[in-house]
């Protein structure tokens, strides 16, 4: 009698081992944008996404030992990875580092579909969802947040201290107590608060196994709660600084008042989810996730087929990609030597003064060369500030940005920005244009981008205009160009916009020359 013979049940190792094979892959392919996602955790917003991702392997554990889901590999994943591999090719070309941060998560996405297949990660969606926390946002959402977090709870702030019987007065994020004056600033915007309370109510919401609308109020409550907290610390400092001096506004003090608001922030955001628990009908926290999870992850072997075998190519070709240095160390074509030292001190009837960036800016903004300098031509009138920034080759961390991106980190509010066109001589060029405030100081700002010739005003522009030629001409030099100049207290706009428009008309052909000699 002949035997049966039943198919050999299929191993582990070959999944497992190409599984880990993709992994090592995309930390190679990473490597730079991996990197300089962990840097930024330093900032204080963003200094809790440290643990993100250890907590979402956890959260990852225990969905797949639950359910226990039957890997199915999905042709999907290896068009996902490709995706991300698309993302990091176009954020290396054009400095935008958010969108090879972006890549990066897309391509363990695609892992995850090509190897598990569409059922598993509809169930870890949560894990991958919470790896968002630790991408910071673009500077320009950024900025524009902090300052509208900034003007709400220093509404908020004034509310109570009026409230509280003071004399008060509000100048848009400066609290006049009369005999002080209390600047609302960045770093006191809340923004340190809400990134790592809303990844906190993330995990609140996700543990709490109740109706979905209780999950989304915890979720969104974390902005409301971040700037009534806020306002009330503003309010404290205005109270204790009106009291005791300005002092109670510095240093430990300061700083020891911060975490006290956070721990009241999240102690509130507790609170609220435990009351919303208990209203119609009784949810549960489910602290065991919080726990070394137990049992199998899979239902089965993960399997290596074809999805597998493409994006285990895709990822080994970015991966050679990075290595060689095609994408940040190409060599450039020979470029005429840009020395702005040979700018004039004095042009024409303007006088200058030379200035120059202390040691940590430079580091920081690692440029080839810049020029900055305050120029005159009245001792009656504000002086102009000329500043240029050149780059030969810009890559990821070392490009041009706005001066919208980095105007309110020194507590400057944009009142206006728009795009106009300024005569200089016989032509005339694009350039963008700010009005700023810091308290009751105003500032005129021109700025534009020089790419290679070309003038563009926005930063869209500048990073596409970067990423088609470095491209098409393997060119990635450029510069920025800003003047500015403060409108004094007896001084209408039109006199200040006449003052930066005539310096501009004379000083704009030796910039020009010296950018392209």
């Amino acid at each position: 009698m002949a035997r049966d013979h039943q198919p050999p049940s299929p191993t582990a190792w070959p999944g497992f081992a190409a599984v880990s094979v993709a992994t090592i892959l995309t930390v190679v392919a990473f490597l730079r944008p991996a990197r300089d996602l962990i840097q930024s955790w330093s900032a204080a917003e963003y200094s809790y996404a440290y643990i993100v991702p250890a907590i979402a392997a956890l959260m990852l554990w225990h969905i797949l030992a639950e359910h226990r889901p039957r890997p199915i590999p999905a042709w999907t994943g290896s068009a996902v990875v490709l995706g991300g591999i698309i993302l990091l090719v176009v954020g290396e070309l054009s400095t935008l580092r958010q969108i090879a941060h972006y890549g990066l998560l897309a391509t363990l996405t695609g892992i995850g579909l090509t190897f598990l297949g569409h059922r598993a990660m509809r169930l870890a969606l949560p894990a991958f969802v919470y790896l968002l926390f630790a991408i910071p946002l673009p500077p320009q959402l950024h900025n524009s947040m902090s300052l509208d977090m900034q003007l709400w709870s220093s509404t908020l702030g004034v509310w109570l201290l009026d409230g509280l019987g003071r004399s008060v007065f509000q100048d848009g994020n400066v609290i006049d107590l009369g005999g002080f004056k209390l600047q609302v600033v960045d770093a006191c915007s809340g923004l340190r608060y809400l990134f790592p309370l809303l990844s906190f109510s993330y995990l609140v919401a996700y543990t709490l196994s109740d109706r979905m609308w209780k999950k989304a109020v915890i979720l969104l409550s974390a902005l409301p709660i971040t700037i009534g907290m806020n306002a009330l610390r503003i309010a404290i400092i205005g109270l204790t600084v009106d009291l005791w001096g300005i002092e109670m506004a510095q240093g430990v003090l300061h700083d020891f008042e911060g975490w006290t608001i956070f721990a009241g922030c999240t102690a509130i955001l507790l609170a609220e989810a435990w009351v919303l628990s208990r209203i119609a009908g009784r949810g549960t926290f489910r602290l065991d996730l919080f726990t070394r999870p137990e049992g199998k992850l899979l239902d089965g072997p993960v399997r290596l087929n074809g999805p597998g075998y493409v994006a285990l190519c895709v990822l080994s070709a970015a991966a050679a990609l990075s290595v060689s240095g095609l994408l940040v160390d190409r060599k450039s074509p020979e470029l005429p030597v840009v020395w702005l030292g040979q700018l004039p001190v004095n042009i024409g009837e303007w006088r200058g003064r030379t200035d120059s960036l202390d040691p940590a800016t430079l580091k920081s903004l690692s440029l080839d060369d810049y020029w900055l300098a305050d120029y005159s031509a009245s001792d009656s009138e504000p002086p102009i500030s000329l500043y240029i920034a050149y780059y030969r080759q810009q890559t990821m961390g070392s490009a041009i940005h706005s001066p919208s991106t980095c105007i309110p980190g020194g507590g400057w509010r944009v009142e206006s920005t728009e795009r106009r066109a300024v005569h200089v001589g016989a032509q005339t060029i694009p350039i963008a244009r700010l009005v700023i405030r810091r308290g009751e100081a105003r500032q005129l700002v021109y700025y534009w981008f020089d790419e290679r010739g070309k003038i563009v005003t926005s930063q869209l522009g500048a990073k596409w205009s970067l990423l088609v030629d470095s491209i098409l001409l393997n060119r990635t030099d450029g510069s920025l160009i800003r003047i500015l100049t403060a409108i004094g207290p007896q001084e209408t706009m039109d006199q200040a916009e006449a003052r930066l428009a005539a310096f501009l008309s004379t000083a704009y052909p030796p910039i020009d020359m010296a950018l392209h000699p």
